[in-house]
C-alpha cells in the first residue's frame, strides 16, 4: 500500500499514466588494483513508475567497456518508499552496501548515492568500465548528480 503514496507523488495525471525519473550520478574513487589510479565516472539510471506498481529500470554505464541494461520489478522489491517523498534502492554486496536515495519535491527531485564499506573491508570490488574486469576500489564518493521527473 505504501507504493500508492509514492506513486501519487509522481503522477499528476489520472490512472494509466507513468512517471519517469532520469538520474545521472557522477562519482570518483581510487582504484587500488589493477593499475592503481584515481577514477572519475558516471552512471545514468532511469526508473519508470507505473500505476500498477511495476517499475521499469534502466542503466547505462560510461566508459570503454560500459554496459547497459533494462529490467522490470515491482515497487517494494528493491526500490521502496522510505517516507512519503523518498524512494530508496539499497543493494547489499559482500564487501559494501550501495544506496541510491531519490527525494521528490513537487515536480523536481534530488538523487544521492553512497557506497559504504562493510566492517572488516578496506576496499570493495566492482567492475571497471575502463578495463572490463573486476577491480578493487576505495574512497568512493558522489561528486554531483542530476535528477529529473518526466
Amino acid at each position: 500500500m505504501r507504493w500508492l503514496f509514492a506513486f501519487a507523488l509522481f503522477l499528476p495525471t489520472p490512472a494509466w499514466a507513468e512517471a519517469r525519473i532520469d538520474i545521472r550520478i557522477d562519482f570518483s574513487s581510487f582504484r587500488v588494483t589493477p593499475q592503481p589510479s584515481m577514477t572519475h565516472n558516471h552512471i545514468v539510471l532511469v526508473f519508470t513508475l507505473r500505476d500498477d506498481g511495476t517499475v521499469g529500470r534502466e542503466f547505462q554505464e560510461h566508459g570503454r567497456m560500459a554496459r547497459s541494461g533494462k529490467s522490470e520489478t515491482k515497487l517494494g522489491d528493491d526500490l521502496h518508499v522510505s517516507e512519503n517523498n523518498t524512494l530508496v534502492r539499497k543493494t547489499d554486496h559482500k564487501d559494501h552496501v550501495n544506496t541510491l536515495t531519490i527525494v521528490v519535491s513537487g515536480k523536481t527531485c534530488r538523487a544521492t548515492m553512497t557506497n559504504e564499506l562493510k566492517p572488516g573491508f578496506a576496499s570493495f570490488e566492482a567492475r571497471s568500465t575502463k578495463l572490463g574486469t573486476t577491480a578493487s576500489y576505495r574512497d568512493w564518493r558522489m561528486t554531483s548528480s542530476t535528477c529529473r521527473i518526466q
